[in-house]
């Protein structure tokens, strides 16, 4: 046999077997519009946008939708909700009294459902292999224990 036959036939099956064995994942788009607003587009067309800015400081409208918007915390520049297209559901990481909400939450829908769904990620529930996981992180929003600024949150 010419050695440019085995070469070939060790090529095509080294191509067979990464094709079997790769896993090239599924793409996400991540987008940073301004300020701090980012939004994230997953590959199952689930539409996540957080900490949207107020349109006073000068950025243009991005012209997004969501399904969720999550907010860090209640500054002016961080939690323009009604900036976000469509009826997105919306969790604020803060509470009334300024103080880091507890969230682990799952955004899923399941097969022939139009809406997504926004739950407790510890109930026991049917879930996709493409739900995203959100829990909520405490921080503060300056470097004196949120003395001057305030807690935020991180998602």
């Amino acid at each position: 046999m010419d050695i440019r036959r085995i070469f070939f036939a060790v090529a095509i099956l080294l191509a067979q077997l990464c094709e079997v064995q790769a896993d090239p994942g599924h793409p996400v788009a991540v987008r940073w519009w301004g300020q701090a607003m980012v939004s994230i587009e997953t590959y199952w067309n689930l539409h996540l946008v957080i900490d949207p800015y107020s349109k006073k400081i000068g950025y243009a409208n991005p012209n997004v939708t969501g399904d969720l918007v999550l907010v860090t915390h209640e500054h002016g520049d961080h939690n323009n909700v009604d900036l976000v297209g469509g009826k997105p559901i919306v969790a604020h990481g803060l509470d009334e009294a300024g103080q880091v909400r507890t969230i682990h939450h799952v955004l899923d829908y399941l097969p022939n459902e139009v809406k997504p769904w926004w739950k407790d990620a510890r109930l026991r529930m049917a879930r996709t292999g493409h739900a995203i996981q959100v829990a909520s992180i405490p921080a503060w929003h300056d470097d004196t224990e949120g003395s001057q600024r305030g807690a935020n949150t991180i998602f």
